[in-house]
């Protein structure tokens, strides 16, 4: 009996049919920390996504139907978020 194909690990590591670019993100994280005493202190944190505020098409729609026609190879999302912030506090003690 010849092996199958779709044995697990034996795939292709891209597949030619389907193609998209991958993300590209720039993320930055900062934190300072307070001391208060010996054993306590306080941490803020800042972490920033996609920095540059990059937009990222999504892939164009590939299916083919002669009732939308219209729609066939149009990117019609983004696959990335816009910026965002997060902020925190940590009390370390």
């Amino acid at each position: 009996m010849p092996a199958s194909p779709f044995v697990p690990g034996t795939g292709p590591r891209t597949l030619p049919d389907v193609r998209s670019d991958g993300t590209h993100n720039l993320d930055v994280s900062l934190f300072k920390e307070f001391p208060f005493n010996e054993r306590a202190r306080l941490e803020f944190q800042l972490a920033a996504f996609n920095v540059t505020n990059s937009v990222q098409l999504g892939i164009p729609n590939a299916f083919w139907n002669p009732a939308s026609l219209a729609s066939f190879g149009q990117i019609t999302y983004a696959a990335s978020q816009p910026r965002q912030f997060q902020f925190g506090l940590r009390f370390i003690y």
